[in-house]
């Protein structure tokens, strides 16, 4: 409408672009705001396998190497003593990996190897579990009693790459124009996930609906300046009490926002002197922190919470699953031990009858006889 002078002023504010000011004159800069992202807070949910996060993956690979080298140790200095009229090299193999797992579950170690090699080996391997157990005790200890509040989107990269995520932003904006525009960079994905249908453009009065709708509740995002990402959380902890949004920590494409009025205006030195008085005196940014009383409650909300309840079946279901695996094994291995067993029977059997067998006597000759 400025540019086709239908009107002379517009208040806006509006960003400061090259192709917007090719069109209209814009006054002095009201302010400098940067884009966020706005989604809705995760909950605190226990993790059925969170009794494998204390440790890290090489952590745990670690381990793993470590507990074998202590069981070929060993291994090796039972074979080199044992003797063969009393047991097996198969015996001697489980039961010296079996000493080395009783350790690793807190048990005594019955087995002393003789050798001094295996010695340190197994040494240094009794003082490595008891290092990672004690730490693995405590920090279960703290995953249990102290729940996260997920946080998945916490900047354009992260938004881009979930592509759950619905993607709201204000129609014809400075940034819009830019994303259209924008080549090899991450504006230029989010403008291909426009393409892809993720996107939704909108009108000012439209965004403030969907984010206490949609965004409060659903897997969409709000792609606006920081001052309206705070009057959204501002306005709902008023409302509600609570805080449901959270607020992504990268600031993106900075905006200068300006009045516009036509080329030629008369008025146009007058307002940018008002202007520049109001932003020095710092009047403007008074009067947008009476506008976001409680725009502080929920910027710093806690990420964790301590949890005060019993520890119910959903946190640690997954314990139950390797405790049923574990039977089903054991009861698969005694199906293999008992079929084995009663094969043995069988062949013994087969063969006493084999032994209990009278061979039939031959008639005997009349030499025979005589002798």
């Amino acid at each position: 409408m400025v540019k086709r002078n239908e009107a002379d002023i517009a208040l806006g504010p509006f960003g400061l672009t090259a192709t917007r000011a090719e069109v209209v004159h814009f006054s002095q800069p009201i302010m400098i705001d940067y884009y966020r992202i706005l989604v809705k807070r995760g909950r605190p949910k226990a993790n059925p396998w969170g009794f494998l996060f204390p440790l890290a993956p090489y952590v745990w690979l670690g381990l793993g190497l470590t507990f074998s080298l202590s069981c070929v140790a060993l291994i090796f200095s039972s074979l080199a003593s044992y003797d063969p009229r009393t047991t097996s090299r198969v015996k001697i193999v489980l039961m010296s990996c079996w000493d080395q797992f009783s350790v690793l579950m807190n048990q005594t170690l019955d087995q002393v190897p003789e050798g001094w090699t295996s010695r340190v080996v197994v040494g240094l391997w009794l003082m490595a579990v008891m290092v990672i157990l004690r730490s693995y005790s405590g920090a279960l200890t703290s995953l249990l009693a102290v729940r996260n509040i997920p946080i998945r989107i916490n900047s354009l990269r992260d938004l881009v790459n979930a592509k759950e995520y619905n993607l709201i932003f204000e129609a014809s904006t400075a940034l819009s124009a830019y994303m259209q525009e924008a080549k090899g960079n991450i504006y230029a994905e989010l403008e291909q996930a426009n393409r892809d249908g993720r996107s939704q453009f909108r009108k000012p009065y439209e965004l403030f609906l969907d984010a206490y709708t949609v965004v409060r509740t659903e897997d969409y995002a709000l792609l606006v300046e920081e001052t309206t990402v705070r009057k959204v959380m501002s306005d709902d902890f008023s409302t509600q009490g609570r805080c449901d949004y959270f607020m992504a920590r990268e600031t993106y494409f900075p905006l200068i926002f300006c009045m516009i009025g036509r080329f030629g205006l008369h008025l146009m030195p007058f307002i940018n002197f008002k202007i520049q008085s109001v932003v020095e005196h710092d009047l403007y940014s008074t009067w947008l922190g009476e506008e976001l009383t409680n725009m502080t409650a929920c910027l710093r909300a806690p990420t964790s919470i301590t949890v005060n309840e019993p520890y119910n079946m959903r946190g640690i279901w997954g314990v139950f699953i390797l405790l049923t695996g574990g039977l089903i094994m054991s009861l698969v291995a005694f199906g293999c031990e008992v079929a084995v067993s009663w094969g043995r029977i069988y062949a013994a059997n087969q063969q006493e009858l084999q032994q209990r067998k009278v061979t039939p006597v031959r008639p005997l000759s009349t030499a025979s006889m005589w002798l």
